[in-house]
């Protein structure tokens, strides 16, 4: 940095080794230059041994061969070192200070910083500020070369010293040769930007300077270049740092043009709205797709960020006394859901077959009052669930419908585990599913108990109301015709629900009968003490089929036992099933 600024200062104004007296700071300001080409050499020298990333191939060489080998042979890296020789030639052959030019290259590293300094190279500010950077340090360089063949030092040398160009800032007074550095550096500044304005020099310092044409035809189109450069950069920069708000605002065109297609209230068109902002400030699902579904993490570094992002889930009672490989798995599952306040997460009658953890947001839980399953009519329940909390865990045992409704009351974000997913974990975690088991089994028992107790009240509903008269002098019929009618729809439901129930209690009696027969018919014979073979004796198929038909609900089964034959040995009987058993003498 520093030998980019002083090196062109040191033949702005001509001069030489052996007669300073034209160098701006004299001898002293070109030892600190020459100091500044040693330290650079030292960090030349250290390029020979360090890795680099190959520019074709985009693999790193380590090979300290390859590595000299490729810097020897590097026009780039040749052109620096040579500049590191330059007071080598102006010392010893009293050379001009115009061979300090060619540490422009040195500029590169400003163009591309070392790999090692990646971290600094991607932070926005710089990138979008890395060009303005250049186009100072360029026309710094073009100005001092315009200074030296331009005109100006011709001018001053005329003068004989730089008191006639002097001017002035607020009264005070600014050194000659400064303010002709200062009038040199605009006119490149300008030029390097496409704006100058009078490339002929008319009427200035630059007129009739041949110097001076060459300079403007040269850096006059590579202006046009760095502009086109430095307004993409910008341009890119500016997309970059607002990528994802420029994807928002695409969806959110395409949606609006599509309500507006579809003629949607403009009431829900306004919750949709209110969906994609809430999505886009609180959760935002375009930067989860591209974080975890564009493959650009490793496995470690998603685990590590879903476990951060997925905190509050993980403090739910679900995840208490679990293996950690267990979580991992489980979180890695994880899909999040967002709704706005008054949406039900669920609904009574809905397929269950996901679970869900509270991640921002409160939730109320409505339950069905026990003669209306209709939501107006449900209980809301005093307790709300909130973040860390869970539901739902029943639907990833078994095929089920929702018994209550889930409202939200806030916004929310909900992560959702679905049955599909979790079954794929437990084949490798089957205690888990035991544990859960046990978990759900409590909470059918409590679901059954609710329900049975609005059954209850329900059945309780039919009794008359003696307070309705019912003999002779009675009101007339249609006094009490509404709560009659009433009364006898809600007895006709219950009566089918208690015949429902009695069926399916035969039924499953009749499936029970079956399997113990077939499971008698392959029981194994047993041979008799002495040698002697058993008598087949089976259950006749017709006493089977008498029994099903005669087992009703409160009816008993009959033992049927066949006839023992009569060649069978003393101390035998028949047991329960047709065949014989030996009685053991007591001891």
């Amino acid at each position: 940095l520093v030998s980019s600024i002083i090196s062109p200062v040191t033949f702005m104004w001509g001069g030489s080794w052996a007669d300073p007296e034209w160098v701006p700071g004299g001898r002293g300001l070109m030892i600190v230059d020459l100091l500044c080409d040693l330290g650079y050499l030292s960090y030349l020298l250290l390029e020979l041994k360090m890795s680099f990333l190959h520019p074709s191939r985009r693999v790193e060489v380590t090979d300290p061969s390859k590595i000299r080998m490729y810097r020897m042979t590097n026009l780039m890296y040749l052109v620096k070192l040579f500049s590191v020789t330059s007071y080598l030639w102006i010392i010893s052959f009293n050379a001009s200070l115009l061979l300090n030019l060619s540490k422009i290259v040195r500029l590169y590293h400003f163009v591309r910083l070392p790999d090692a300094m990646w971290l600094v190279w991607d932070n926005g500010l710089i990138r979008t500020m890395r060009p303005v950077f250049l186009l100072i340090w360029l026309a710094h360089w073009v100005g001092c070369l315009l200074a030296w063949g331009g005109g100006y030092r011709e001018a001053l040398m005329n003068a004989g010293s730089g008191a006639s160009f002097e001017t002035n800032l607020n009264g005070h007074v600014i050194g000659g040769e400064f303010s002709l550095y200062t009038m040199a550096f605009v006119e490149a500044l300008y030029m390097l930007t496409g704006a100058l304005d009078n490339p002929l020099g008319d009427g200035g310092y630059r007129e009739k300077n041949f110097g001076s044409l060459i300079m403007v035809a040269i850096f006059g189109p590579v202006g046009c270049i760095i502009v086109a450069q430095i307004i993409a950069t910008v341009v890119r920069e500016q997309e970059r740092k607002h990528a994802l708000d420029i994807r928002h605002e695409e969806n959110q065109a395409f949606v609006k043009r599509a309500l507006e297609n579809l003629n949607v209230p403009i009431e829900l068109q306004r919750r949709v709205f209110s969906l994609h902002y809430f999505q886009k400030m609180s959760h935002d699902y375009e930067a989860f797709d591209h974080l975890f579904k564009n493959h650009t993490l490793s496995s470690p570094l998603e685990d590590a960020i879903r476990v951060y992002l997925y905190q509050s889930v993980l403090t739910s009672g679900f995840f208490s006394n679990k293996e950690h490989s267990y979580i991992l798995a489980v979180v890695r599952v994880l899909e999040d859901k967002a709704f706005l306040p008054g949406d039900y997460v669920v609904r009574v009658g809905e397929v269950a077959d996901e679970m869900y953890f509270i991640s921002k947001g409160e939730v109320s839980v409505l339950v069905s009052n026990g003669k209306s399953k209709e939501v107006e009519d449900a209980i809301t329940l005093p307790i709300r669930k909130r973040k860390g909390d869970h539901f739902g865990e029943v639907a990833l045992i078994k095929g089920s419908l929702r018994t209550a409704w889930v409202k939200a009351e806030t916004y929310v974000v909900a992560s959702c585990l679905k049955r599909s997913s979790i079954e794929q974990i437990w084949k490798y975690f089957p205690h888990e599913r035991e544990t859960l088991q046990r978990e759900v089994m409590k909470t059918v028992m409590r679901d059954a108990a609710r329900v049975a107790t609005a059954r209850r009240s329900l059945i309780g509903a039919v009794v008359p109301d003696p307070a309705v008269p019912t003999g002779l002098g009675a009101a007339p019929k249609e006094a009490h015709g509404a709560q009659v009618e009433a009364l006898h729809e809600s007895s006709s439901q219950a009566l089918a629900r208690i015949e429902r129930f009695c069926e399916s209690i035969t039924t499953r009696q009749e499936e029970m009968m079956n399997r113990l027969e077939d499971l008698e018919a392959r029981l194994p014979e047993k041979p008799k003490k002495g040698g002697i073979k058993e008598p087949e004796a089976r259950m006749p198929q017709a006493a089977s089929t008498s029994t099903k038909k005669s087992l009703k609900p409160g009816s008993k089964k009959k033992s049927i036992r066949p006839e023992v034959e009569d060649e069978a040995s003393p101390g035998t009987a028949a047991n329960e099933i047709g065949r014989p058993f030996v009685e053991r003498p007591e001891a």
